[in-house]
């Protein structure tokens, strides 16, 4: 998924106020933006968890014992815990990027631009 903020915008940009099917896309728009942003929260609460897990106690003194297989238990159970994370309203990150990814839509659909 790119995630970049030319293709979020780019995305059924709607370009005159008044166009009914434009009006359609910016709310189609709007929840992918929602989407994008809450994912990159969940990511980035998911790394910050990963550098927590990995500096606190023994490995070998933890219940699942260390080894391979415990490190891909401990990642994938990072991830989840990120996304269960953000989407209780994690840090705030979410709806940072969201208010900064809305204005920047607004301005460039208020001056009629075509990306």
């Amino acid at each position: 998924m790119d995630l970049s903020l030319n293709t979020i915008l780019a995305q059924g940009l709607p370009l005159k106020k008044n166009n009914p099917i434009a009006l359609q896309k910016s709310s189609d728009n709007i929840k992918d933006i929602k989407k994008v942003a809450r994912e990159y929260e969940s990511l980035f609460i998911s790394q910050f968890l990963q550098q927590y897990t990995e500096n606190v106690g023994n490995e070998e003194d933890s219940v699942l014992g260390g080894g391979q297989g415990a490190e891909i238990y401990k990642s994938l159970l990072n991830d989840e815990y990120g996304k269960a994370i953000a989407e209780q309203g994690g840090f705030g990150i979410a709806d940072s990027i969201y208010n900064q990814l809305i204005d920047a839509k607004n301005r460039i659909t208020d001056d009629n631009i075509d990306i």
